[in-house]
């Protein structure tokens, strides 16, 4: 937005792109603010045939610009309903999705235990708004993030003072809606949870079936509409019944008020009053996404900025994969998590990718630290300090490990030396080709073969041009991070499923490339491999529309061409048709 445009002009000129992506904007939705001659539009469409299968209302997208105030303000104004609904419930059913009752619960042991767990829960609701506060966690948001939210809350209250009501969203919820997650996290994986509510291990549930893929390069293959190469990530997480409603695609075109840009455009995969992303791609054709990893390395006391406002942030600020990833290395981070990186190349560059695995900012990870509680006779099986010291996979940064596409180094040496021992200790099966490129360690989602947290995960693409992630760390020596006793224990039940996913992806993927190079069709097929169609039994806990009818999504389902800087969406149900925005039609 570096040229003269007039208000009027750039209207028409939105209308248009959201009218190319099968979206109408009405007269009602169109928002301005800022000085005569700086004004800021923003703007909510509605898609012309994609609806909700529950509430039956048309899919929405929205355009916002400006500074970050001017941007959270448009986004207060125009989604304020939606806010409120995010800020009252979803964190809250969020946190409830994770306790998890193990007594029957139609017994009276049972209900007794639903009750505590009840009162637990707005314990811990209370613990988290007094540790957001006490532990500063505002001092880690960037300036840009507090300057959004106070947009996002000003935007609020207008929105509500011209309907002659009062806003029921609170300033301090919505700090709770986009740290508190990462704060309980962070408290939960470590098992400081302990010290604040009485549960023990098994009352939590880990709310995770996170996928993503880069295919890039030769991988790829284009077509008349679609270039490549193809990002595809799915973050399917508790919707806290409230997200499969009102989840979105945001579009934020930054600009100062001499006009000129003050980071890069973005379209993002979200909800009204997140301001993170659950994956976005910027005006340069980088994206990212993000993944639960389940992890020791993590510190409440600097929690930091993590998981979705990382992602939002990477990708606004970064205009390289270089870039995107030392915003990453050099953020104040308290929680572990995959952040999944891809990038177009520039006319005759190579595109990329990488998954940058992240725990809490530390000078130097204490990897074998993590395992000294570990049962000695478990504990023995595992690499010793010196043996990681001198089969190192890469060096760690301020916490982080980056895994490029394509082997990593040493990794098979941890396989072949440590894994089949592990596996015995467990009594577990371990079939000839498990760590094999197409091998499968559980050949259906109901096999439980993994020696819970302890073992090293193949990596098993070895393709330069294809990178995959689910919710496991590939470095073997961050491998370590997740074996503390109290860690496995709350991951373990999830491992299998974790490795299955990896496992299944992988195989499709070679599967495909056998026949040639990746369709976005092909590739879009392959991100949404966990359908219902095709696994009805992996949904069988997912929540219904209220008829019972359809499936809820949980979380959302995403495919970006990078080259075409276009994302394509599902979320809601399943019936739901897809959303897709190009992010270059709504830039000047």
């Amino acid at each position: 937005m570096a040229n003269p445009e007039s208000v009027t002009a750039r209207i028409k000129r939105l209308k248009k792109a959201f009218e190319n992506d099968d979206f109408t904007v009405h007269k009602g939705g169109i928002i301005q603010c800022g000085d005569p001659g700086a004004e800021r539009v923003g703007m909510v469409a509605t898609h012309k045939s994609a609806t909700n299968y529950q509430t039956k209302e048309p899919k929405r997208a929205y355009y916002v610009e400006g500074a970050p105030y001017e941007m959270g303000y448009l986004m207060g104004r125009l989604a304020e309903p939606d806010i409120d609904v995010m800020t009252e419930q979803f964190i809250d059913n969020v946190i409830l999705s994770m306790l998890h009752s193990v007594t029957n619960a139609e017994s009276k042991k049972g209900k007794q235990e639903r009750e505590q767990l009840l009162d637990t829960h707005k314990i811990l609701i209370g613990v988290l708004r007094s540790m957001i506060r006490r532990r500063g966690m505002q001092k880690d948001a960037s300036p840009e993030l507090k300057q959004e939210l106070n947009g996002i809350y000003d935007g609020c209250k207008d929105a509500a003072h011209f309907e002659n009501r009062t806003t029921k969203v609170k300033k301090n919820e919505l700090w709770v809606l986009n740290m508190g997650l990462d704060l309980l996290l962070s408290i939960v994986y470590t098992g400081e949870i302990r010290s604040h509510v009485p549960l023990s291990v098994r009352h939590w549930r880990m709310p995770v079936a996170c996928n993503a893929f880069a295919l890039l390069n030769a991988a790829t293959k284009a077509t008349k509409d679609h270039k490549g190469p193809f990002f595809g990530r799915d973050f399917m997480f508790s919707t806290g019944k409230v997200f499969q409603n009102v989840a979105c695609h945001v579009i934020y075109n930054p600009v100062s008020k001499k006009g000129s840009a003050l980071s890069l455009p973005v379209v993002s995969m979200t909800a009204p009053g997140f301001v993170g992303s659950i994956a976005a791609m910027n005006s340069e054709g980088v994206a990212a996404g993000v993944d639960m990893i389940p992890a020791a390395n993590c510190t409440s006391a600097e929690p930091g900025m993590n998981s979705l406002l990382m992602v939002r942030d990477c990708i606004e600020r970064g205009a390289t994969l270089e870039d995107a990833k030392n915003r990453i290395i050099n953020a104040q981070r308290g929680v572990s998590w995959d952040y999944i990186l891809a990038a177009a190349g520039e006319e005759k560059g190579e595109d990329s990718a990488c998954v940058v695995e992240a725990g809490a900012t530390m000078e130097k990870i204490p990897f074998r630290s993590y395992v000294q509680q570990v049962r000695m006779s478990l504990r023995a099986l595992l690499p010793k300090a010196a043996y990681i010291n001198k089969h190192r996979s890469d060096t760690d940064t301020r916490g982080v490990m980056v895994r490029w596409p394509g082997d990593v180094p040493a990794l098979d040496k941890y396989i072949k030396k440590f894994n089949r021992s592990l596996w015995a200790y467990f009594k577990k099966t371990l079939y000839p080709d498990a760590f094999d490129d197409r091998g499968y360690i559980n050949k259906t989602p109901e096999e439980r073969n993994c020696p819970e947290t302890y073992y090293f995960a193949p990596e098993r693409m070895g393709n330069k041009d294809v990178i995959l992630a689910t919710n496991h760390w590939i470095h073997p020596e961050l491998r370590l991070c997740g074996m503390k006793t109290w860690t496995n224990n709350f991951a373990k039940d999830h491992m299998n499923d974790v490795q299955w996913r990896y496992d299944e992806l992988n195989f499709r993927i070679k599967a495909t490339l056998d026949n040639g190079p990746i369709t976005y069709a092909q590739a879009r097929k392959l991100i949404d491999y966990l359908n219902p169609k095709e696994f009805p039994e992996y949904h069988k806990d997912n929540d219904k529309s209220e008829d019972g009818s359809q499936l809820v999504i949980n979380g959302s389902v995403s495919l970006f061409d990078l080259g075409e800087r276009s994302v394509e969406s599902h979320y809601g149900y399943y019936k739901d048709e897809w959303v897709r925005i190009q992010l270059k039609n709504y830039l000047n």
